[in-house]
């Protein structure tokens, strides 16, 4: 998965203002940037394309390094699909950590293998890192595809814009209410399949986020139900029904 660049298309006036105000005469030092208090991000324009992106140098032993920040909603998706890759890893892995076996009898075919715990709690840890990057990729993506200008009334009566949509709908307000007031949704039907399944995978998300620990009447700890579907979970499928309900929403 290639992530993609934040990047802004210039329009022929801009690009040739900044041009006629650009100093090509005028030095930048860099040094000044290295431990600078007030920000570093630097402005990249590409006269070919007339795109507009935006780099944070990194001093690493005495020499500068940057590439374009990324898109977020990219970002993340990007970061699922390492992480999904590095639950797959540890998964292959399992037959060289076992550290124990369970069976009834050693006449039992049935067997469970216990799995060193270093091991197995790092592929729990990037499975719940895999699941959070996805509600994150869509949260983002709704985010940019709000128009600056888009308005709503609340349930409050109020008209509010996008910077209020952004920071106090949740997930399930902006896809059943927002996306399709600002998108053509051309298949409802699997729209909403993919939503439904999203919220699904962000309850697990919220759990794991605000673990609760009452004890249930069953003296089962309320979390394992959650550690049972995050374990049972198909990341593979997970990855491509996010994907799928964010090119809906394109």
């Amino acid at each position: 998965m290639k992530t993609k660049p934040l990047e802004y298309k210039l329009s022929e006036s801009a690009l040739k203002s900044v041009n006629n105000s650009t100093n090509e005469k005028k030095t930048f030092d860099l040094s000044k940037k290295k431990n600078a208090k007030k920000g570093n991000t630097l402005i990249m324009i590409n006269q070919e394309t007339s795109k507009v992106s935006y780099i944070v140098p990194i001093f690493h032993n005495n020499k500068f390094y940057a590439e374009k920040i990324p898109k977020p909603s990219s970002l993340f998706i990007g970061q699922a699909y390492e992480f999904e890759k590095r639950v797959t890893d540890i998964l292959n892995h399992f037959p060289k950590c076992i550290d124990m076996v369970l069976q009834q009898s050693p006449e039992s075919d049935s067997k469970i293998n216990i799995v060193k715990d270093e091991t197995y709690h790092t592929f729990i840890m990037y499975k719940v890192s895999t699941i959070t990057a996805l509600i994150s990729a869509v949260e983002c993506y709704i985010n940019e595809l709000i128009p600056e200008s888009f308005t709503i009334e609340n349930k409050k009566k109020e008209i509010v814009g996008k910077e209020i949509i952004e920071r106090t709908w949740n997930l399930k307000s902006k896809l059943q209410t927002i996306i399709p007031k600002i998108k053509n949704i051309k298949n409802h039907k699997e729209y909403e399949l993919n939503v439904n399944r999203l919220l699904e995978l962000n309850k697990i998300r919220n759990e794991f986020t605000h673990m609760k620990t009452k004890v249930k009447e069953n003296n089962m700890d309320p979390f394992i139900d959650y550690f049972e579907l995050l374990i049972n979970l198909n990341l593979k499928n997970k990855i491509n029904e996010t994907e799928n309900l964010m090119n809906l929403m394109y």
